[in-house]
């Protein structure tokens, strides 16, 4: 049936072809070819039907010029389609030599390609463009992280390539990460220029995002820093000295600080005086003691190992209706801080601990406080935040500054200075790969997305491929080429190909 349909057709053709050309035309035979419904054949200038070539065991190809993944026969590189050289053996197919091309063509890579002249993406030696990989332009990029005292100086390189089909710089642009020229500190302001950046100290105070003078800080002097050893604040300190707090004596003694002359805060050294007599407690009163005053309590029925000896209502320091001494502790729990509100300022945890007074029921005695000891060593780019329920550090992703951590700016996950959520796509390419190494594996590409984490400002979420699309289907005796990251495709092999190789 199939044999019967073919003749059918040819002649059809041979009918249209011998009343085609009337003696006013003047047409030349074999112009063209042109494959419909799987039958090849001849096409004159007219656009006239002449001979079937051949039916084409593939179906027709794309560009419906010749039959899929058939060698078309030529004389020269214009029978061929466009990338296609005319072989010695008569047929089209990838070239070998530049002779194999149209006029002006050169053979680059198995293609016939138009030479560039002149460009940044232009392979003058070969006359070809150069790849989606090629570096054509790079340059630096500088910031300060923000606008206040303590911000710091930040730079990157941006970089553009090719885009493979142009001989411009036109390709892809990557923006690398902000890198630190220097950390300014908290009485430092940030600048940058054409050259660099750097931190620039002021000679007396950085506030609101300029170096000026001092006014009401504790170590300021006339507009300037104090100098050293300026006593800046005086405190009273009291406690109870005695072996036994019955009949202990109340003493005080002072303690100073002093400015440390390059900072406007009072964090000198300290000097403390000799302990010195208030109040002598008789034998049958207690001495009790805080954090800012002590006192000679009275006891009704006398005073004994350190608390009163009358009897007690319920409470933490009422046990089987006696009063607990001073020695008992009552309540302990733990405070947290950071050393400091600026950057790089440390978490720190200490041990509390309320003694009963020896006077009371309720716990209400001496406050002991234990060494303070580190939780969380913070780098300089960094914040300390502490409350009630502990103290941690803030690494902060931009840096930090005087006013806290750097807001993000123009990074791919921000926002308005906050951090887009997880569903926001941050960045998207196309991959390339053939799904096999043997003979007729297919060109296949896929769109890949990356999002933005919810919590960084830089492009590091998940990454999400859509699925293989084919997008060239490669014959038996073709191979697939790719780079992986800017084509696939298929690539004929004239004398057929086997184990993944041309012949």
């Amino acid at each position: 049936m199939k044999r019967e349909v073919w003749w059918l057709a040819a002649a059809l053709v041979m009918a249209l072809a011998g009343s085609g050309c009337s003696e006013e035309k003047s047409c030349d035979s074999h112009a063209y070819s042109k494959c419909e419904g799987g039958v090849l054949y001849w096409m004159n200038s007219c656009d006239e039907y002449e001979q079937v070539i051949m039916t084409c065991p593939n179906g027709c190809s794309a560009d419906m010029t010749w039959c899929e993944g058939v060698s078309q026969p030529c004389e020269s590189a214009q029978d061929c389609p466009s990338g296609q050289g005319c072989l010695e053996s008569g047929t089209c197919g990838t070239c070998t030599a530049s002779g194999q091309c149209r006029s002006g063509e050169v053979c680059a890579e198995g293609l016939c390609l138009v030479p560039c002249t002149g460009g940044p993406c232009c392979d003058t030696d070969t006359g070809l463009f150069y790849s989606s990989s090629h570096v054509c332009n790079s340059w630096t990029e500088r910031r300060c992280t923000g606008t206040g005292c303590g911000a710091d100086p930040q730079q990157r390189t941006v970089s553009q390539t090719c885009s493979g089909v142009s001989a411009s710089c036109d390709g892809r642009i990557t923006e690398g990460r902000w890198q630190y020229i220097e950390k300014c500190g908290i009485n430092e302001l940030c600048y940058v220029d054409d050259q660099g950046g750097g931190c620039q100290q002021c000679e007396v105070i950085c506030r609101d995002g300029a170096c000026t003078g001092c006014s009401g800080e504790p170590c300021c002097d006339n507009g300037q820093v104090a100098a050293a050893d300026t006593i800046c604040d005086t405190t009273t300190e009291y406690r109870c000295v005695g072996a036994d707090p019955c009949g202990a004596d109340v003493k005080s003694r002072t303690v100073t600080r002093v400015c440390n002359g390059w900072s406007v805060g009072c964090d000198g050294a300290k000097s403390y005086t000799e302990w010195t007599l208030v109040e002598d407690c008789p034998d049958t009163a207690l001495c009790v003691s805080s954090e800012t005053e002590a006192h000679c309590q009275a006891c009704e029925q006398g005073c004994s190992n350190g608390a009163c000896i009358e009897p007690c209502s319920d409470g933490p320091c009422c046990v089987g209706g006696q009063l607990q001494d001073s020695s008992t502790v009552c309540a302990q729990w733990q405070e947290y801080r950071c050393t400091a509100d600026t950057c790089g300022g440390d978490a720190e945890s200490r041990q509390v601990s309320q003694h009963c007074s020896g006077a009371s029921s309720l716990c209400d005695g001496t406050t002991e406080y234990g060494d303070w000891t580190l939780l969380d060593d913070c780098p300089d780019d960094a914040l300390c935040h502490a409350d009630e329920n502990g103290a941690a550090c803030q690494v902060c992703e931009l840096g930090c500054s005087e006013q806290g951590c750097n807001p993000c700016t123009d990074e791919p996950c921000c926002d308005n200075g906050q951090p887009r959520p997880s569903s926001f796509a941050c960045d998207a390419w196309t991959e390339y790969r053939c799904n096999g190494l043997d003979c007729g594996a297919d060109a296949q590409q896929r769109a890949v997305r990356q999002y933005c984490d919810g919590q960084s400002y830089y492009c590091q979420g998940a990454v999400v491929p859509d699925a293989w699309l084919t997008i060239e289907v490669c014959h038996a005796d073709d191979i697939c080429l790719t780079d992986d990251t800017s084509y696939a495709e298929c690539q004929n092999c004239p004398a057929g190909c086997s184990a993944g190789q041309c012949n």
